[in-house]
């Protein structure tokens, strides 16, 4: 659905209002909903945050210190838009980027840890070159322990 303001940005917040004791509801872009409602007379900026630009879902609006306060991703394309801060959490919590449901205890899926360690590596790769050292140190902890796992699996062999 369009802003019904600019017309030309996809609406990502509504806003409702009674008219005659009848509810109607508008929708609009990010951009126009805080030049119409949040900061009148004031041209919106991104936050900035210690001399750096805070990551912000072009969706939803929920930025990096959003997500940090509670916890929760806004929208489904959070999980893109704030990668570098989202997919260390989910790691740490669920010890894996994507979901796999449960899996029988001894099922012998090493080529699956394998799999995950190989991209644990690249991830931390990526995350040093994006200087983004606290989500590789999370990812490096995971790494070592995945690592851990293999080695000791080998040596069990």
């Amino acid at each position: 659905m369009l802003c019904c303001h600019c017309k030309k940005n996809q609406a990502t917040k509504t806003y409702e209002k009674f008219t005659d004791g009848k509810k109607q509801t508008e929708y609009y872009c990010l951009d126009c909903y805080h030049r119409l409602f949040i900061s009148i007379d004031v041209e919106p900026s991104p936050p900035k945050a210690r001399g750096r630009q805070i990551a912000m879902c072009p969706y939803c609006g929920t930025s990096e210190e959003d997500f940090r306060a509670r916890g929760l991703v806004g929208c489904a394309q959070c999980y893109q838009s704030l990668a570098p801060t989202v997919i260390p959490v989910v790691i740490r919590l669920q010890g894996n980027e994507i979901h796999c449901g449960k899996k029988p205890k001894n099922s012998g899926d090493r080529e699956e840890t394998v799999r995950r360690r190989n991209l644990l590596k690249n991830r931390v790769e990526e995350f040093i070159k994006d200087k983004n050292f606290e989500a590789a140190k999370i990812c490096s902890e995971e790494l070592k322990r995945l690592n851990n796992f293999l080695y000791r699996e080998e040596s069990d062999d």
